[in-house]
């Protein structure tokens, strides 16, 4: 049979279709289970480029008796996802939620030691930048630059320098890694677990060992991954798949040959900390 074009319009509502049967089973399957889905608070949303997005003819979904309307955005987990994936909202609502508790803990901040400052911008604060911030490697770099200044707002809360004083030295001082550096740590983090069975089969699944077959010198270099090829400029180097062997065989080659979790998290926050402020 042949393929449908997936910027016809009979393609389109094939997609639909079989989503719309999907969800009709996840339903079904849920009421012999005693459970329920609520058709109104579900929430469709279409990811594409905006040329494709442009393409699309039906953005509606009919779940039981409901018809329910794309959505430009929605939440997930606590992360927000726009259409084309750039994490704008989700930026945004680190920076307000971020701003906000800066604001209230300045207010108490000659009561406060600076240990007792440093918890509270953790919990309240870096929590926030560090959630799910894997989904935010490759995004925009004026993103990361906004979220950067609010780490840099939030350090200075903490150690009481005026903006005289260069952030790299008080990020330095307090040893935090820059907004940037804790993405890259994170998605490694996610690859080394994933190598070695400390991770979901899933995330195993997305990554290919690269075999030496020949050159006995490279296979005695450290574990490498294989990069696969993506189609989308903007978009296809930022997938899991694409990005993690990127950055693991970018690592010394003696720490792609670590085992031990403890251990190889202080060898990489060592790295990336050298790196940032070398």
């Amino acid at each position: 049979m042949k393929p449908l074009n997936p910027n016809s319009v009979d393609s389109q509502v094939t997609a639909l279709r079989s989503m719309e049967h999907t969800i009709s089973k996840v339903s079904a399957w849920m009421t012999t289970n005693k459970l329920k889905l609520n058709e109104t608070k579900t929430e469709f949303i279409v990811f594409g480029t905006q040329k494709q997005l442009q393409k699309m003819q039906y953005d509606t979904i009919c779940i039981g008796g409901e018809s329910i309307q794309g959505k430009p955005c929605v939440r997930n987990l606590g992360a927000y996802f726009d259409n084309e994936l750039k994490m704008d909202t989700h930026v945004n609502n680190i920076l307000k939620q971020g701003y906000f508790h800066i604001h209230q803990i300045r207010t108490i901040r000659k009561y406060l030691n600076e240990f007792a400052t440093k918890t509270l911008i953790h919990a309240t604060v870096m929590s926030r930048i560090d959630y799910a911030n894997a989904l935010l490697y490759g995004i925009p770099e004026v993103h990361l630059d906004k979220l950067q200044r609010l780490q840099n707002c939030a350090a200075r809360l903490i150690t009481g320098d005026t903006r005289r004083v260069h952030s790299v030295l008080i990020l330095r001082k307090l040893h935090w890694l820059p907004v940037r550096a804790r993405i890259r740590y994170k998605i490694i983090l996610l690859t080394f677990k994933a190598l070695n069975g400390l991770a979901p089969p899933y995330l195993r699944d997305l990554l290919e060992v690269h075999v030496h077959s020949r050159d006995t010198r490279l296979a005695c270099s450290g574990l490498r991954l294989t990069e696969p090829r993506y189609k989308l400029k903007n978009g296809g180097n930022r997938a899991f798949s694409v990005s993690a062997p990127r950055l693991w065989n970018a690592l010394p080659s003696d720490m792609r040959s670590l085992t031990d979790l403890e251990y190889f998290k202080r060898k990489l926050k060592t790295y990336l900390f050298n790196i940032s402020f070398q």
